[in-house]
């Protein structure tokens, strides 16, 4: 995930305990021991999953090439009922914005 929208959102979901992220790396060639270094050394404490190569690509069908380009700051929002889901505008997006998409799927 881009740093800055990381940033963003770490502060957006400080304040709203009702939203959950989970992120997904999904580049095959990061491992378990790379992913879980580098969100330590950031201070990320949100829950992280590595893809699997099939979940990459099932995410990629559905979404488009942009869902694992992180310098596009790719976010997808489950709707609370988890009935849909919605890649979000590429680029980061601001934390008014985000709370705007969020509020929408609830």
């Amino acid at each position: 995930m881009c740093k800055a929208q990381q940033g963003i959102l770490d502060d957006l979901l400080a304040e709203d305990r009702g939203t959950v992220l989970i992120a997904i790396d999904t580049d095959q060639n990061e491992d378990e021991a790379l992913i879980r270094d580098a969100w330590r050394a950031r201070g990320l404490t949100e829950r992280v999953a590595i893809a699997p190569r099939a979940m990459t690509e099932a995410l990629v069908q559905q979404f488009g090439p942009d869902i694992v380009n992180p310098p596009s700051a790719p976010i997808v929002l489950v709707t609370a009922d988890q009935r849909s889901a919605e890649l979000l505008p590429r680029g980061l997006k601001s934390a008014e914005d985000l709370s705007r998409f969020i509020e929408s799927a609830r």
